[in-house]
């Protein structure tokens, strides 16, 4: 077998690097029952040129068909295996205009006393902020304080953001700083959606831009919203809020990466 020549591109972190260890297993039968192979190039080529640069898309299939061509045919790669493709995420242009483009939620959340990352929590910090550019955590340590109905609807005035959601005893609660009313739901209700999961709905479904006909829910332009935001609010322990920025516009706070124009 050759030697993987890609090792030092990058410390390994590149597409052929991945697709060339995957033909190895392959052709020395070493594939292991469950194996995940992350190809990372197009991240970067997508960050740097716009979702719009489909170059990323086509050296992506390329290092695919490299790895389907250690079977005898790809009739025989599908036979032997199961193969799953998924991006980790979808992109957006960022506007060009700094000031508009970037939610600063130090100067939306001013009125609290926000955690700094240098100084770690203290007692007298309300509030922290855990973003990841188009969406954001936002945890209240002070629930008398800064309760989360308070920080949502202060983030309702701003009609860049546009999901805020947060849990209320086992219910999910949604407003929108982009449409009117407030969305109330949990699991398990009378409704059934396209996913076959059931659901109890109450106040305004056009939060989510949901359609509700002859007991069955759509969804429009947030495919699967209730499940995606329901493993969200549960996903870990805390008192917090979920939120996202209209595409066109990312959250930033102390120490985060931009992405204008």
């Amino acid at each position: 077998m050759k030697r993987n020549g890609h090792f030092w591109q990058k410390f390994r972190f590149n597409d052929r690097f991945s697709a060339q260890e995957l033909k190895y297993l392959i052709e020395t039968n070493s594939l292991p029952s469950f194996t995940i192979v992350y190809f990372p190039d197009m991240d970067k080529i997508v960050h740097k040129n716009g979702p719009m640069d489909i170059k990323g898309i086509r050296k992506v299939d390329q290092q695919l068909q490299n790895i389907l061509g250690c079977y005898d045919s790809w009739e025989d790669a599908l036979k032997d295996n199961y193969w799953i493709i998924m991006g980790d995420n979808g992109q957006a242009p960022i506007d060009s205009d700094r000031n508009k483009a970037l939610i600063d939620l130090r100067e939306s959340l001013r009125s609290y006393q926000i955690k700094k990352l240098k100084d770690g929590v203290k007692d007298r910090d309300e509030v922290v902020l855990a973003m990841n550019e188009r969406m954001a955590f936002i945890y209240t340590l002070n629930p008398e304080r800064a309760p989360l109905l308070d920080i949502a609807k202060t983030l309702q005035k701003d009609d860049r953001v546009d999901v805020i959601a947060w849990m209320e005893k086992e219910s999910v609660h949604v407003l929108s700083g982009v449409r009117p009313g407030r969305l109330i739901f949990q699991p398990n209700g009378p409704l059934v959606d396209e996913y076959e999961q059931s659901w109890d709905l109450a106040g305004d479904v056009g939060v989510l831009n949901l359609t509700v006909k002859n007991n069955k829910i759509f969804y429009d332009e947030y495919p699967d919203a209730l499940a995606r935001l329901y493993s969200s609010l549960t996903s870990h322990r805390g008192n917090y809020l979920v939120a996202s920025a209209k595409p066109g516009f990312e959250f930033i706070g102390e120490g985060s990466p931009t992405h204008v124009g």
